[in-house]
C-alpha cells in the first residue's frame, strides 16, 4: 500500500517513515513546496491510499482538499 509522507525534516518523518517500511508499505513523499496542481499529479499518479501530515492548518488544509481524489481515503494528523 503506498504511504504518503506529506512532512517537513522534523522527528515525525523518521517515525512515518519507517513506520510504513516496518509495515511493509511503500513511501511516497510530497513536498511541502508543491503547488497544489503538482500535489494532485503526484497522488493520482502513486495511488496514495493513507497520507501522513502535520496539524498545521497550512499543511493539513491543503491535503484535505486532496482527499477523495484518486486512490486516497485517509488522512493523518501527527501532533506538532
Amino acid at each position: 500500500m503506498s504511504v504518503g509522507l506529506h512532512l517537513p525534516n522534523t522527528p515525525h518523518y523518521l517515525v512515518a517513515f519507517f513506520g510504513v517500511l516496518i509495515a511493509g508499505g511503500c513511501v511516497v513523499n510530497h513536498s511541502l513546496l508543491y503547488a497544489l496542481r503538482k500535489l494532485r499529479h503526484q497522488i493520482l499518479d502513486s495511488d496514495t491510499k493513507v497520507m501522513a501530515t502535520l496539524d498545521l492548518p497550512q499543511l493539513y488544509s491543503q491535503i484535505a482538499a486532496r482527499k477523495g481524489e484518486g486512490k486516497l481515503r485517509a488522512l493523518e494528523s501527527l501532533s506538532s
